[in-house]
């Protein structure tokens, strides 16, 4: 599975990998994510000790990935990656090469998260005409037309942003895509609001609601191919004979009859690799819904948008 990260250089994008990191490291309801490089695991819990103290990491220079690996009750789950971006590539001119990887990232990834300061959009107006092309990189997403694609949409920040009038600033440049969330039919959305300081608040929110629906997709396509095998072994054995069977062992192919012992060995290959995913899937599904409903965003928030 491979998520996107995007935003601003001001978004919190880098403070957001080292309290989520730490946060997940430790573990939330038997899952917990290691990175697979010992010196970005370090890395990212010495920034997220730094934060504690007040010590912010200085922003993403430069395009970086990290390889993360999913593990529910010391089983491994899933392996996936995060790609991270300088904030300067969502404003470089369509030539630039990181600009060029993000969109083609976008394009090919499994989910994508879109970190937006919810403190600067209220407060700086020039910073909510600065997010046009995010917003404009987010509505290509959406209408991208794949299926079930996991977008969540992180306002960063949230405790600096205090009253109703603030939030409706704050949101106002993205309420195409927040009303796109809700009626688009190919992308499940979720609108989070997060902090990354000295007390975190819903960090783990972004990364576990993307993989609870890759793990949801990745089950459903495993069942679809299982299916698929299943139909082809029933067409092959209704054509099956002994006829066929002679024909093949003289012409050195493969007869309606192997067909259909391959097909369900191929069946009950992708059903072994499903079985294995499904409890942690379902615990993760039930822990993302629970933790949404108790991280709830500040009043002043849902006053503003109505919610």
């Amino acid at each position: 599975m491979r998520i996107v990260m995007l935003g601003h250089s001001s978004a919190g994008k880098t403070t957001y990998m080292a309290a989520m990191y730490r946060f997940m490291n430790d573990g939330r309801k038997g899952f917990k994510i290691v990175a697979a490089d010992a010196a970005q695991h370090a890395r990212l819990i010495d920034d997220a000790d730094g934060i504690k103290k007040g010590i912010y990491p200085d922003p993403t220079s430069q395009r970086a990935e990290y390889q993360f690996t999913l593990y529910f009750k010391g089983k491994r789950v899933s392996t996936f990656v995060w790609a991270d971006y300088r904030g300067g590539a969502l404003s470089e001119r369509s030539s630039s090469e990181d600009a060029a990887a993000l969109r083609n990232d976008i394009k090919e990834s499994d989910a994508v998260v879109v970190f937006a300061d919810a403190y600067e959009l209220a407060t700086e107006p020039d910073s909510r005409r600065a997010v046009r092309r995010l917003t404009v990189l987010m509505q290509q997403a959406i209408a991208d037309g794949r299926t079930a694609v996991p977008l969540v949409l992180a306002y960063t920040k949230a405790d600096k942003v205090k009253s109703a009038d603030e939030w409706s600033l704050a949101v106002e440049p993205f309420e195409q895509v927040s009303h796109a969330l809700e009626t688009s039919g190919s992308v499940k959305g979720a609108i989070v609001t997060i902090s990354c300081g000295r007390r975190p608040k819903a960090v783990h929110i972004p990364v576990l609601w993307c993989l609870s629906n890759g793990l949801a997709n990745e089950i459903q396509a495993l069942q679809n191919k299982a299916d698929s095998y299943q139909q082809w072994a029933k067409e092959a054995g209704k054509n099956g004979s002994i006829g066929n069977s002679w024909k093949s062992w003289r012409d050195g192919t493969e007869s309606e009859w192997q067909k259909k012992k391959r097909y369900l060995k191929e069946a009950q290959d992708r059903l072994n690799e499903m079985r294995p995913l499904l409890r942690p899937a379902q615990q993760l599904a039930s822990t993302v819904e629970r933790d949404l409903r108790k991280e709830r965003p500040p009043r002043a928030y849902r006053n503003a948008v109505g919610g």
